[in-house]
């Protein structure tokens, strides 16, 4: 959450601590995902009230989620094998992401990197957070490179 609030951070600047606030809370990684690609095309008096529609909307679904599984998570046999539903809800929010030589590479080096980290066994989760400072350091490099 700390990388998706610093990417954006500058959107909202205008706006009073509060109503930043109140945007953090309701922070999802699909909200960022989709606010940001809208952003890209959008004038900038319209962003707050996007952002807002679809945050609240899917800390709506997250609550209902989450009461959800905790009432009947445990009934769910292991045998459906819903273990792939996570990394698929990361690469649909990824791959639309990936529009130039630096995002590509941070995302295909963080992926190769986090799937090599998850087998050596890295302690309190700390595998992903490093994935994803390795791949956004490659894409940052790729970047200047291209620059040069």
């Amino acid at each position: 959450m700390i990388m998706y609030s610093a990417s954006i951070a500058p959107y909202f600047q205008p706006f009073s601590l509060r109503i930043r606030g109140l945007a953090a809370y309701v922070l999802t990684d699909q909200a960022y995902a989709i606010s940001v690609a809208e952003y890209e095309t959008n004038d900038e008096r319209h962003r707050l009230w996007y952002y807002v529609e679809i945050a609240a909307t899917l800390w709506v679904v997250w609550q209902v989620g989450t009461v959800v599984g905790a009432v009947l998570g445990a009934s769910v046999p292991d045998a459906l094998g819903l273990d792939f539903a996570l990394p698929l809800v990361f690469i649909a929010l990824l791959v639309p992401a990936m529009k130039d030589a630096g995002t590509t590479t941070a995302g295909v080096v963080a992926g190769i990197v986090s799937l090599g980290i998850a087998t050596v066994g890295v302690p309190l989760n700390f595998d992903l957070p490093i994935a994803a400072v390795i791949g956004i350091l490659s894409g940052m490099a790729v970047d200047a490179w291209r620059n040069v």
